[in-house]
């Protein structure tokens, strides 16, 4: 600025050193308050920007997401899990924001929809030279089986309903194994034969009775979450079917170390032999972890409101414990549903419907919004202070009742400060008047994430669990409570090139910038090729993504993480006609 100055006063640049020190001083606060301006209008317009991402973004892609995992149960026969059957664990941690004070908060799972269990149970495998126990998340050494099976045998013992069960889902891991991933990938190749060595039908994914959703179509976030949730955990399932009951028997090397063990005396012991494909080694088939009655489950929790309807529209405010996720159904007290409208699409409120709004019915910036109630409350509390100073007798009790309102205002103000949009829901009713029942579903977000294998959660229903207990085998992941403004900047970009259908190469470098937005350094799309997950269809091409991740990103735990939610969210909306390989 002392430079243009100069220019503009025809001074030449050595004598701008002999200026006087008053206009040095004031060229230099001027300038101090014209970088001051400039940062305040970078930061408005991106503030701005940062609204708009926010009001024009679908809200199914701004809510919460919740945690994960796999929970393994104790199904008394065959049976179903549905969205509604609700597991709980009850976490506990002392908080240092409050003098190491124990605090605790009950969590809430529930299955990706609706999974048949088919009641059978692995008491035994034969592998190697040994046949081993099953003891939860332990394989204990039974006994010796005195010879070496062929390599890449594995063989499992089932009880059971055998005569009636016609297919079984079991759940691989590998908890200690740096290159699980890899293992995943191949488990497509795993075959299975019944004891008369009939092959065995083998398909992947867990064994559930969803429809199968087209995510790009659908604005239904819960079937969204739920989709992806499956698709998450897809290559780790494998469903074997038998058109008839598995013959009994079992190679008499097997028999005979059964004999020797205190499961001598369990009859209708039926067994699957499973054979695994070359690249899996000794170190490997030992170290599997399969289990059976496994399912994919949310942290998330159905909770119910009433609420009495007018003749008119109505707009009632549901009271969220914890992330709101979505509406799962509305009905009237006759049982009549109110059908959902987006309200983009409503041109005008017909009688039996309803939607969804996040924020406030009136557009009211929220900062300009607290900044007024912030200076009210403090106009009345002076008045409250000058009426004390009075020492009038008559008003004490009304000067209380003032002090205890004002508390209340103040702190209902800082909650709303702090916290997202408030949920509204629109009703048009049936009738002139009738009560409204709300089904919604809620996410305890961050709180849920990180819950360690092994971790024991309480089962309502006695016909999942006979103990009442189910046992969590893989550690909680994928939670998020909301959108940073980066990220939700990065997803509006990334929703305005592709509109949610992933078709050419910059559309997934797109959405991969997105979701690994802290974690990775660059991405690229190549054309490949790769073995067909199909027996006997030799090699296709593909695309391959390679990630790059940034310097001290490279933790095994995160690297698995960021890949497998690209990969389910590729399969779930990209265009390709080619397989996508992430690596």
């Amino acid at each position: 600025m002392l430079r243009n100055a100069g220019e503009m006063w025809g001074m030449h640049g050595s004598e701008l050193e002999g200026i006087d020190p008053l206009v040095r001083l004031l060229l230099g606060a001027m300038a101090k308050e014209v970088e001051k301006l400039g940062n305040d209008l970078r930061s408005s317009d991106t503030r701005i920007f940062r609204r708009i991402a926010q009001y024009l973004l679908p809200d199914a892609r701004l809510y919460a997401r919740p945690a994960h995992g796999i929970l393994q149960l104790d199904p008394a026969g065959a049976q179903d899990i549905t969205r509604y059957d609700e597991l709980s664990f009850e976490k506990q941690w002392r908080n240092k924001e409050d003098m190491n004070r124990e605090d605790s908060i009950d969590l809430g799972f529930t299955a990706t929809g609706t999974h048949t269990m088919d009641g059978l149970r692995i008491i035994c495998r034969a592998q190697g030279s040994s046949l081993l126990g099953i003891e939860r998340l332990r394989t204990p050494e039974l006994t010796s089986l005195g010879t070496t099976l062929a390599p890449g045998e594995v063989y499992l013992g089932l009880t059971g309903p055998t005569s009636e069960a016609r297919s079984l889902t079991l759940y691989f891991d590998w908890l200690s194994d740096p290159q699980r991933d890899t293992w995943f990938r191949s488990l497509h190749k795993v075959t299975a034969f019944d004891m008369g060595n009939n092959s065995l039908s083998v398909g992947r994914g867990p064994g559930s009775e969803e429809p199968v959703h087209d995510l790009r179509r659908t604005t239904n976030a819960i079937a969204d979450i739920e989709e992806h949730t499956r698709l998450y955990y897809a290559e780790r399932f494998l469903r074997i079917a038998f058109p008839t009951p598995l013959p009994a028997g079992a190679p008499p090397v097997v028999e005979q170390a059964l004999a020797r063990t205190n499961l001598a005396g369990i009859g209708n012991i039926r067994w699957v032999r499973l054979v695994f494909p070359s690249e899996f080694g000794p170190r490997e088939i030992r170290d599997a972890l399969i289990l059976d009655n496994c399912v994919p489950v949310l942290n998330r929790r159905l909770q119910r409101t009433v609420f009495r309807l007018h003749r008119e529209f109505n707009i009632k405010r549901l009271n969220v414990e914890g992330f709101f996720q979505g509406i799962e159904k509305a009905e009237s007290g006759s049982g009549q549903k109110y059908a959902e409208v987006p309200s983009l699409d409503m041109s005008e409120v017909t009688p039996g419907t309803y939607t969804m709004r996040q924020g406030t019915a009136g557009r009211f910036d929220d900062r300009d919004g607290t900044e007024f109630m912030n200076h009210m409350l403090d106009l009345l509390d002076e008045e409250r202070r000058s009426f004390a100073a009075m020492d009038v007798n008559t008003t004490v009790s009304e000067l209380r009742t003032i002090e205890q309102v004002l508390e209340k205002l103040g702190r209902r103000v800082q909650a709303s400060g702090t916290g997202e949009g408030q949920r509204y829901i629109m009703i048009k009713p049936f009738t002139s008047s009738e009560n409204a029942h709300v089904y919604f579903w809620t996410t305890d977000g961050e709180m849920a994430d990180g819950l360690p294998v092994g971790t024991r959660f309480n089962c309502r229903n006695a016909g999942l669990s006979s103990t009442g207990q189910v046992t969590l085998v893989s550690t909680t992941t994928g939670a998020r409570n909301e959108l940073s403004p980066k990220e939700t900047v990065q997803l509006y970009r990334s929703m305005i090139l592709s509109r949610g259908v992933l078709l050419s190469r910059q559309d997934i470098v797109e959405h991969c910038r997105y979701v690994g937005s802290s974690d990775i350094e660059s991405v690229t799309v190549e054309e490949g090729v790769m073995a067909s997950p199909d027996h006997g269809r030799g090699l296709l091409r593909c695309l391959d993504v390679n990630l790059k991740f940034l310097p001290g990103r490279n933790d095994p735990e995160i690297v698995e993480r960021v890949k497998r939610r690209i990969t389910a969210d590729l399969a779930a909306s990209a265009g390709s006609s080619m397989p996508i390989r992430v690596n």
